[in-house]
């Protein structure tokens, strides 16, 4: 009526013999809607077929509110409210809310900034309103107040990181007490800061598998400077900022290489050195590995920190002992093992290495000490212990004549030819408290 062209068609009419459904409630109206207070949660359904729920609540200008409405886990799938927040009139729409998570989690969650002090009304109905309703289209409404912003922190990439993976997924830890986390946009800004602007790399709404988006780096160059942000909002409107700088993009392998020893090493211990670089983000940390004859490369444990530039390895007498490193850097960036080895090193027999013996032996013991006292000339040990067959275990002990409230240095110096490092350990005159311990 009344249009100057065609107007609605109306379908899904439907006459049946059964009688309405029997459940009823009262709260139809604006005039009889139920009062909900900041911090309730009520239950109530949608009954009969085509029931329309109303609720009233008081709040401030200022104020930001969560409205969060929940189906029971048992009632029909077809409940899938619809929230509308009106005005004291009980008519004006000022917002409304449908999916939480658009067709996936169908329950209305919606947030508003209070513009003037008085009263609103909520309306719920269904979303085929006013095809469906029972007994069991059951749900709960809950009303929050909610004026603190969320809390969030960068999980990846973190500060001054580097990745270099063409796709990176780009994620934050987010909390928020109240009407929790609504969604989280995500950013990127080139380390251009003079010419290029923040763009967005997606935003994420569904927390099922954490707050992150994929970021498709492929097409950028190898770089330093750049960041990531997100904007973090709750359901009530709050937000927060955060961001992740001095982010880099290197997919440049480092580069190592083990420097030349004696072949012949007079000790069980052999030292290992290195020399190493990498391009833009640093060593993270080495690979070494080793192999004896007839058997397969092992390796090394555990991995040589990425400041490190050398290790003691422990072999067996008799043997020969090739060695091979690569490096790791800290956007994940392996260089390749060497196909041969870099280093080789023969360990003699045991009787060999230890052939002299020091002059103070047998020494390994509180009982057989020597004795030795301040400002005496230095003594040359070896660790060979002459009462064992392979020589290994040896302790050298000293006993010394002291004065009590003097302080007293004791140090060991290994001669530059000699692998050992070596511990110190002080013990009362008894030859079992121990005092004090220091090792190189």
């Amino acid at each position: 009526a009344l249009n100057d062209y065609e107007g609605l068609y109306i379908d899904n009419f439907e006459v049946s013999t059964d009688a309405p459904l029997s459940c009823e409630d009262d709260n139809n109206s604006p005039g009889k809607a139920t009062e909900l207070k900041f911090g309730q949660t009520k239950n109530d359904k949608i009954c009969t077929q085509g029931d329309v729920d109303y609720f009233t609540f008081s709040g401030n200008a200022g104020d930001r509110i969560m409205v969060d409405i929940d189906s029971a886990e048992d009632a029909p799938e077809e409940i899938d409210p619809v929230l509308f927040l009106l005005d004291s009139d009980g008519t004006s729409v000022l917002a409304e809310h449908d999916d939480e998570v658009y067709s996936v989690r169908r329950d209305p969650h919606l947030g508003y900034l209070l513009t003037r002090t008085g009263n609103y009304y909520i309306k719920i109905r269904a979303w085929s309103h006013p095809s469906v309703g029972g007994e069991d289209y059951q749900y709960s409404i809950t009303l929050l107040k909610d004026n603190t912003p969320p809390i969030a922190s960068f999980i990846y990439p973190k500060d001054g990181s580097f990745f270099s993976s063409d796709t990176i997924a780009v994620s934050i830890s987010a909390t928020d007490n109240k009407s929790g986390i609504r969604n989280v946009e995500f950013l990127r800004h080139s380390s251009n800061w003079e010419e290029d602007d923040w763009v967005s790399i997606g935003e994420d709404w569904d927390a099922e598998d954490g707050w992150s988006v994929d970021f498709d780096a492929s097409n950028l160059i190898e770089q330093t400077g750049m960041a990531f942000y997100a904007n973090v909002y709750d359901w009530a409107g709050n937000w927060v900022g955060i961001g992740s700088w001095q982010v880099g993009i290197d997919r440049t392998p480092p580069v190592s290489a083990l420097q030349p020893t004696s072949g012949v090493n007079n000790s069980t211990d052999i030292p290992l050195y290195w020399n190493s670089s990498d391009n833009l983000s640093g060593l993270d940390y080495f690979n070494i590995q080793s192999v004896s004859f007839g058997n397969d490369w092992a390796d090394y444990s555990p991995n040589p920190d990425g400041l490190e530039n050398q290790i003691w390895f422990i072999g067996e007498p008799a043997s020969i002992y090739e060695f091979r490193m690569r490096g790791i850097d800290q956007a994940g960036n392996t260089e390749n093992y060497p196909i041969n080895a870099e280093v080789t090193s023969v360990i003699p027999e045991t009787d060999e290495l230890c052939a002299n013996p020091d002059k103070w032996e047998v020494d390994n013991g509180p009982a057989s000490a020597n004795l030795m006292s301040t400002n005496d000339p230095v003594r040359n040990h070896n660790l060979c212990n002459p009462v064992t067959p392979d020589h290994f275990d040896d302790e050298d002990w000293l006993k010394l004549s002291v004065r009590s409230g003097h302080t007293y240095e004791i140090s060991t110096t290994p001669p530059s030819s000699s692998p050992a490092s070596l511990t110190i350990d002080l013990y009362a005159n008894d030859g079992i408290t121990k005092l004090a311990s220091a090792s190189a």
